[in-house]
């Protein structure tokens, strides 16, 4: 970050997964995030009156993109809003319809699932995400035979 390396001892590693995180504070102003593998930054501003997140991607290059711009590689679907508020709409491509049901497991950075459900098949549906705290999650979806559809990271801001 900023020409600096971040040293693997920052980051906690997300039991049960293969995903890490770290937290940092940064200063007011323009700071470039540069990596030599995958990943994705969310970034806070908080205040009394205006807050605001923001997703910042880095999948297979360097170049910080958004979050919808370039698709995760492990992820066969759609995620929006991000970050979302209450409600946190999901859209499968039309191949994963073969199934009468959907899995969803929401899970936090702390390898706890929240979120455990069955939905009917559909290819656009949405979760009431209005008991998160703000911070980041992971969502993976399974469908009627257990079989993996895919996994997303994505973001709760509770105003």
């Amino acid at each position: 970050m900023d020409g600096v390396q971040i040293p693997a001892s920052a980051f906690d590693t997300i039991s049960g997964s293969d995903f890490s995180y770290a937290s940092f504070q940064v200063a007011d102003g323009t700071h470039k995030i540069e990596s030599d593998s995958g990943f994705i930054a969310y970034y806070y501003a908080l205040d009394q009156v205006d807050s605001y997140g923001l997703s910042l991607t880095g999948y297979d290059n360097p170049v910080i993109t958004h979050l919808n711009e370039r698709p995760n590689k492990e992820e066969n679907f759609k995620l929006f809003p991000n970050p979302a508020y209450d409600l946190l709409t999901i859209q499968l491509p039309s191949t994963a319809l073969n199934s009468d049901y959907f899995t969803i497991q929401v899970i936090d950075v702390n390898s706890k699932c929240l979120i455990n459900k069955q939905i009917n098949s559909s290819q656009i549906f949405s979760i009431d995400v209005s008991n998160l705290s703000s911070g980041i999650y992971f969502i993976s979806i399974k469908d009627i035979n257990n079989a993996f559809i895919g996994k997303s990271k994505f973001c709760i801001y509770q105003h």
